[in-house]
This record gives C-alpha cells, structure tokens and sequence, in this order.
C-alpha cells in the first residue's frame, strides 16, 4: 500500500497514534483501492515496549462505506505537496504585488 494513506490521514486528523491505521485503510476503501486479494501490513505501537501488527487479507472488492470518516471529502485528497503549496503561495504574491503597482499607477 502506497504511503499516501498515511500522509492524507495526518493531514486530515493529526496524530491519532495507534488509531491512525484505521483511518488509513478507510481511506484505501474510500479511494476504491481495496480489491480482492490486496493484502495490508498494519503495525501498531503503543506505549512503552508495546507493538502490534496484523496482515489482513481481501477476501472480495471492497466498496466504499457511506459512514466511512472521509466520505464528505475524499474528492479533496490527496493533498498537494507542500512544495507546490508553497510555489503556489509565491507565484500569488506576485500577482498581488503587480495588481498593487497597476492600481498605484
């Protein structure tokens, strides 16, 4: 499974430790890349010396849940990345600096 999971769930809901993995794999499911067969690692760690993991296994084309945490808003993800944010932002302040001198003039 690709990381994107991981970073849209952080971005979405912050660090929700071991909770997260639940949010990542409905975030799979919302996106339509859960089909048979399809196979996730999911590794836990908890307080102290504790760690848990799980391989669950696809056993059909999993649908996406209506009552799924990212059903309001999965058209939105993935995000961009920051670096494009920020070119974005400046490429922006450009063009309000030059409206700006436009209407000075």
């Amino acid at each position: 499974m690709h990381i994107e999971a991981s970073r849209m769930t952080r971005h979405r809901f912050g660090n929700t430790s071991s909770s997260s993995i639940w949010y990542e794999l409905a975030y799979t499911e919302a996106k339509g890349r859960m089909r048979k067969g399809n196979r996730v690692w999911q590794i836990a760690f908890g307080s102290g010396f504790k760690c848990h993991r799980a391989v669950w296994q696809a056993l059909r084309h999993v649908k996406a849940s209506p009552k799924s945490p990212w059903e309001d808003c999965i058209h939105r993800y993935p995000v961009q990345d920051d670096s494009e944010i920020v070119a974005m932002i400046k490429e922006l302040l450009i063009v309000q600096f030059l409206l700006i001198v436009l209407v000075i003039l």
